[in-house]
């Protein structure tokens, strides 16, 4: 975890201890990239354009934990770009 150094220009390491999440049961909330309109458009975009589903498919791999080491080297390398430990 990194928090930007006053002038915004670089990280730097930030210390986070996860006992004090799960003991005290805090509630960490993150923001997104994108907005819920931004998400409908996305859908409708995927019902409209089916075709491309089998292209879209293809770009998330999924590996049985048993795989990880050829999970990480595939997705290191590039060869997918969603790669899913399941």
């Amino acid at each position: 975890m990194f928090n930007l150094d006053r002038e915004g220009m670089e990280a730097i390491p930030a210390a986070l201890r996860p006992q004090l999440i799960t003991f005290k049961a805090l509630h960490i909330i993150g923001s997104s990239q994108y907005s819920v309109a931004d998400v409908e458009h996305y859908l409708r975009f995927l019902c409209e354009n089916r075709d491309l589903h089998p292209v879209i498919a293809r770009l998330s791999s999924k590996y049985p934990v048993e795989q990880i080491n050829e999970a990480m080297a595939d997705a290191k390398s590039g060869r997918n770009i969603k790669t899913l430990l399941i």
